[in-house]
């Protein structure tokens, strides 16, 4: 099964799946970050060098992304559009990192698409879903709703989507403590204004039809608040190590088990 998980940079999207990972191990459940997944199925895991990881992921990730073009032709033009008309504040460098970070994503959905098993758990820490983050949030203007209307009806998506929910205070304080690169001028009125482009594109895919059917939403009191599909005995798994990690009383750790 194939999860991915949005939210806002602060969210905790990263200290969840490292907690969810934690858990699978000591329970002998196959669990892999999407980077470990790409490596697994090429039999390059065993490297440990992150910086040579990294670029092997982007390599298999990219011929992957090449060989699918024909099927993604209309999702890349889109991409390339949306990406010509940044505004001027966005250097071309950082246009050629988002590029390549969502054609990164493209390609590594291929591959969990073709080779996870049933038995497998692949958490994606920001993928296909969340490029939207790279391509819409900027600090000099709104997302661009028309765009990103086109964008949600083409983009490939997981078998789940876990979006981590914060409160707005909480992402802008973290965002100044960690320095986002993407906002040019590091004060909290564009910490501010970055945070809020964000919610409001989250809350627009929040309310995406093909996203809502596969969402699991946790909001800052890490309650579940939304689910989709729930009758799904995947998604009940999924969820029963989601509360193990935000529960912990709740959960014993003999009762979390996947199959």
């Amino acid at each position: 099964m194939h999860i991915e998980l949005i939210g806002c940079s602060g969210a905790g999207k990263s200290t969840l799946i490292k907690k969810i990972l934690s858990i699978c191990r000591e329970n002998n459940i196959e669990a892999y970050t999407d980077d470990q997944f790409v490596l697994h199925v090429a039999n390059l895991n065993w490297i440990r060098f992150y910086m040579l990881r990294t670029l092997l992921v982007d390599i298999i990730s990219f011929f992957s992304c090449l060989i699918v073009i024909r099927h993604n032709f209309r999702l890349y033009r889109l991409v390339n559009e949306i990406v010509r008309q940044l505004p001027p504040t966005v250097s071309f460098m950082e246009k050629l990192n988002i590029l390549r970070n969502t054609y990164k994503k493209i390609g590594s959905f291929e591959i969990i698409k073709r080779k996870n098993l049933d038995k497998q758990l692949v958490f994606w820490d920001e993928g296909t879903l969340h490029t939207a983050h790279y391509l819409f949030v900027q600090t000099s203007v709104p997302p661009v709703m028309d765009y990103l209307d086109q964008f949600l009806k083409l983009v490939p998506l997981p078998d789940a989507i876990i979006y981590l929910q914060q409160a707005e205070s909480v992402l802008i304080d973290r965002t100044l403590a960690r320095h986002h690169k993407r906002i040019p001028e590091h004060s909290p009125a564009m910490v501010k204004k970055f945070i809020e482009h964000a919610l409001s594109l989250f809350h627009k895919i929040e309310h995406e039809p093909s996203v809502r059917s596969k969402l699991i939403i946790i909001d800052e009191q890490h309650q579940i608040k939304k689910i989709s599909g729930y009758e799904n005995i995947a998604v009940q798994q999924i969820l029963k190590l989601i509360q193990a990690v935000i529960n912990p009383a709740e959960v014993k750790q003999k009762e979390v088990k996947y199959a």
